[in-house]
């Protein structure tokens, strides 16, 4: 399956590695300086400082009640809601939209409320509405989670004052789903939770009247011994139907989460991606030959992707399933009910909470701004919607007002958003303004940071050591983990001794036993990642096993009684 690979050290048999995707053994913390941090008076002391930290620790120029909060980033190219990439872009359309639900903290602090917010209530299932209907095909028996009807609040405007409505809503779907802009948050509405029934044919409208082509693990009767090399060299199965590999294309699956191969190139051995770049097709697949077969596998059999076997290739493979339709904008999962009021029609069925979930994913764009930015570059149409002041408009708590690429963007409080008036946000959004500085290095953060601007520094591993005991340091709790993985594969540790060095020692149970006991996890923590504390266990408290109460998992007595039986204790008591 995927794996995300952040940073990985190598050690003779053993490695060190950072995973984002599925948990590990201590809870990882993104680490963080306050404005206020003075290091054995390392910060320039004369230099101009906020003073002051509103309700939710932003800081301010003083007693004037003007709050301006100072940040860096390593560049933003575009906020364009439809085709952003970088997290910094995400955290500017973040501060500019309200989603259409929030998940805030209760009034116990001991969970969260989900909450309308663009939304004016909760969602309304209608399956039964859709049950039966062809064109969407939702099942005939299906009486839950296929279809959702969702009321705006009619308060909403964009930041001219413009009404929001839900032809707004519908726009913004059509432009991701756009099949003459390939946008890159386009699989937003195609694939997973949130995918709309018939979005992603709509999608692949650009390609009518070419080759159709199915994900081989649609059909559960297919593995990679059905595909054979043919005449001409390329693998087909027993129809003929020839096979590819997806490249640029999503692959719309669990093994990669709907994302396209593609993205993990940087992860491959340069002439590996180079040799798969060369043969990918002008629909983004590349056919499946001895050649195309031997440089993928050579990547997802090895330690880079996670040793994969030569039969797992079936999860990559599309293969020719006839001549692609168009698709009329009709037939797509999309319903405006009214001025205020649309339908979303699923693919798939889910669960009011992970509908709820998943729609934070849905922004808007302002139909006339997005339009006038539109032109065709090299085949492709692009909006420079997002790319400057004048080309973008917030429907927020915050808007741009200044942007000079490369240099600096300023957000200030959008008078035309609702919460500030409507009484619901009573104590939230006291910052009024955002400035925001490019510097790439993070030593030069770090310098900055020490005179008094930006207002916060993350620390890196490196930084630990100096700044770890600080009284400003504070903690954002994340789902990834650092751990210590060891090597075990008697063969492979085997192939990689040398004369007078046992590596094999790794697959006695005892060693490793022994090799686990000797390791100070709190010393390793600190040293080598940005963690904050060492734990037990893969999964953090991040982890929640009941959405409508918001409890952990491991506050569970199931997961306090696994933690016990596996490190032999009595009782929870001791710290698991």
């Amino acid at each position: 399956m995927k794996r995300k690979l952040v940073a990985m050290l190598l050690m003779a048999s053993m490695s060190v590695s950072v995973l984002t995707a599925c948990g590990g053994s201590s809870d990882a913390e993104s680490v963080s300086l306050s404005s206020e941090e003075s290091i054995s008076g390392t910060a320039d002391e004369s230099a101009p400082r906020n003073d002051a930290t509103d309700s939710t620790g932003n800081s301010s120029g003083g007693e004037t009640g003007e709050y301006t909060y100072h940040s860096v980033t390593s560049g933003i190219n575009t906020w364009n809601p439809t085709d952003w990439r970088d997290e910094s872009e995400g955290d500017v359309i973040g501060y500019t939209i309200s989603s259409f639900y929030e998940f805030r903290m209760n009034d116990t602090k001991d969970g969260y409320d989900i909450v309308p917010e663009l939304a004016a209530e909760m969602p309304q299932d209608v399956t039964d509405e859709y049950a039966g209907n062809e064109v969407y095909g939702v099942p005939a028996d299906a009486n839950a989670g296929y279809a959702w009807k969702i009321a705006l609040r009619q308060d909403a405007k964009w930041e001219d004052g413009s009404p929001l409505t839900a032809a707004d809503v519908e726009y913004s779907a059509k432009q991701f789903l756009n099949p003459e802009m390939k946008n890159f948050r386009a699989s937003t509405l195609f694939s997973g939770t949130l995918g709309l029934a018939n979005a992603y044919d709509y999608y692949e409208n650009d390609r009518a009247g070419g080759i159709s082509y199915a994900l081989a693990t649609d059909n559960e009767a297919l593995s990679m011994a059905d595909f054979t090399p043919g005449e001409d060299g390329q693998y087909a199965d027993a129809y003929g139907n020839k096979a590819y590999f997806g490249w640029t294309v999503s692959i719309d699956n669990d093994w990669v989460d709907g994302d396209a191969f593609a993205e993990y190139a940087d992860y491959m051995p340069e002439e590996t991606a180079a040799g798969l770049e060369a043969l990918v097709n002008e629909d983004g697949y590349i056919p499946v030959t001895e050649e195309s077969y031997n440089l993928f596998y050579s990547f997802t059999g090895s330690d880079d992707w996670g040793n994969e076997a030569e039969e797992d290739l079936i999860n990559y493979i599309f293969y020719e399933d006839g001549i692609v339709e168009e698709t009329p904008w009709e037939n797509v999962g999309f319903v405006k009910n009214d001025d205020y009021t649309f339908t979303l029609v699923l693919t798939n069925n889910c669960s009011e909470f992970d509908f709820i979930y998943n729609m934070v994913g849905l922004y808007l764009v302002n139909e006339t701004l997005y339009e006038a930015g539109k032109q065709e570059t090299g085949g492709v149409v692009k909006s420079s919607y997002g790319t400057a002041v004048d080309r973008y408009s917030s429907y927020g708590p915050y808007k741009v007002v200044s942007y000079q690429a490369d240099k600096q963007m300023r957000l200030e409080k959008n008078e035309n958003w609702y919460g500030y008036t409507d009484g619901k946000h009573e104590g939230q959004y006291q910052t009024t303004a955002l400035d925001i500085q490019w510097i790439e290095e993070k030593t030069t953060q770090l310098s900055l940071f020490l005179q008094g601007n930006p207002d916060e520094y993350e620390l890196t591993a490196e930084d630990v050591a100096t700044y770890g005991t600080s009284d400003y340091l504070y903690f954002m709790p994340e789902t990834f983990t650092s751990y210590l993985s060891l090597n075990i594969d008697f063969e492979m540790l085997k192939s990689r001794e040398a004369e007078g060095v046992n590596k094999t020692i790794m697959t006695y149970p005892d060693f490793r036993k022994a090799f686990s006991l000797s390791v100070d996890r709190t010393d390793y923590v600190r040293s080598c990642t940005a963690a904050s504390q060492a734990t037990y266990g893969l999964l953090n408290s991040l982890y929640i096993c009941d959405p409508d109460t918001g409890m952990a998992y491991r506050d569970t007595e199931y997961a306090q009684q696994a933690l016990c039986d596996v490190y032999g204790v009595s009782s929870t008591t001791e710290t698991c």
